[in-house]
């Protein structure tokens, strides 16, 4: 599909589409609690963040946090591409 430059295809009745899925990975634990009490987001400490729910933090926090934990090293973020399928209309 990138290859053609598609985002999606029909094909028997089936649509098939591309979305893009982040794992964020935290890197300098400390510096990256620190950061999240500074900035009034330590709701989501625990003993252990929990992937998903890092996940879900990062995924809803990205237009905010991105630019700035990236520049700190706090997270690294893994993005796997895939292909979805539903019925198509």
């Amino acid at each position: 599909m990138q290859v053609l430059d598609r985002t999606k295809f029909d094909y028997v009745g089936l649509l098939f589409y591309l979305s893009t899925q982040t794992f964020p990975k935290i890197v300098d634990e400390d510096g990256f609690f620190q950061w999240l009490a500074e900035n009034g987001e330590d709701g989501i400490i625990k003993q252990t963040i929990y992937p998903q729910t890092l996940r879900g933090w990062y995924k809803e926090k990205r237009d905010l946090y991105a630019e700035i934990l990236a520049e700190r090293k706090y997270l690294e973020i893994f993005e796997k591409i895939r292909v979805n399928v539903k019925k198509a209309k």
